[in-house]
């Protein structure tokens, strides 16, 4: 059990800093950071159904 968890670990992490990344991208070069912010939560659902 213990090792299952421990592979599922590594993608959830992955999209995780993807998705900060990503955010922290749109929040600078954006002009609108709550469109970014947007975009990033809309994105984050993504990245974890990818990365699993």
């Amino acid at each position: 059990m213990f090792s299952f968890l421990l592979f599922l670990l590594p993608p959830y992490l992955c999209s995780l800093l993807s998705s900060i990344f990503f955010f922290f991208i749109s929040f600078w070069f954006l002009p609108n950071y709550h469109f970014g912010l947007l975009i990033s939560l809309l994105f984050l659902p993504f990245w974890i159904h990818t990365s699993v």
